[in-house]
């Protein structure tokens, strides 16, 4: 799967690198492309799927990378930090949250 993610001011500044970074860490068989701008500063950042019959833009997206306390786990004590990615975007009508 190729997948379509801005380098433009525009969408840095809204935090296209994190959300590059965040499908990066996934380990899923996705090539992350980095483009340009649409001119669309309102979508930004403008995801776009590389998918069968043809690109799927997704707008708006943002990822942060949230740091969460390890309560119990096998290995790790209660003070120990983890790292969870949590994304947002979809169209307005069904906009979706991830929590990876």
């Amino acid at each position: 799967m190729r997948i379509y993610v801005p380098s433009d001011s525009t969408a840095l500044s809204l935090g296209a690198d994190d959300i590059a970074r965040a499908l990066a860490e996934l380990k899923l068989d996705i090539d992350i492309v980095r483009n340009g701008s649409r001119g669309l500063c309102w979508l930004e950042p403008l995801l776009e799927i590389d998918s069968p019959g043809g690109r799927l833009g997704i707008a708006r997206v943002s990822a942060d990378k949230t740091r969460i306390q390890v309560l119990k786990e096998p290995g790790k004590t209660p003070q120990s930090n983890k790292y969870m990615w949590v994304t947002r975007g979809g169209p307005p009508d069904k906009p979706s949250v991830l929590f990876d």
